[in-house]
């Protein structure tokens, strides 16, 4: 899952690892490991930082990007499975309230 999001992220934005791990409220350590193996797939691309040649920036490659493209319809049917699955134990705990609400009224 991290990956996907590290993914995403680097679609809108280029920046380091640090950027990252904060705008996905990551660990570091997290964000440095799956960069590395993204890296690694040709997934995302690095460089040094204009201001400073220490820092480096991550953005998406073009087969990335490709990659993303075909994730995207597949998260978004398994983020839907979940959400169903979540919400029918929270509709029944609802229509439980709604039944206590009308007996002690």
């Amino acid at each position: 899952m991290a990956q996907f999001e590290v993914l995403t992220l680097l679609r809108h934005h280029e920046c380091n690892g640090r950027a990252i791990a904060r705008m996905l409220s990551l660990d570091t350590t997290t964000v440095s490991r799956n960069l590395k193996l993204l890296l690694a797939a040709g997934l995302v691309r690095s460089r040094p930082g204009s201001s400073d040649a220490r820092q480096i920036l991550y953005c998406l490659s073009s087969s990335g990007a490709a990659l993303l493209r075909k994730a995207e319809p597949h998260w978004a049917t398994a983020q839907s499975k979940m959400a169903a699955r979540l919400n029918r134990p929270l509709a029944q705990m609802m229509r439980s309230l709604k039944k206590l609400e009308e007996a002690a009224s």
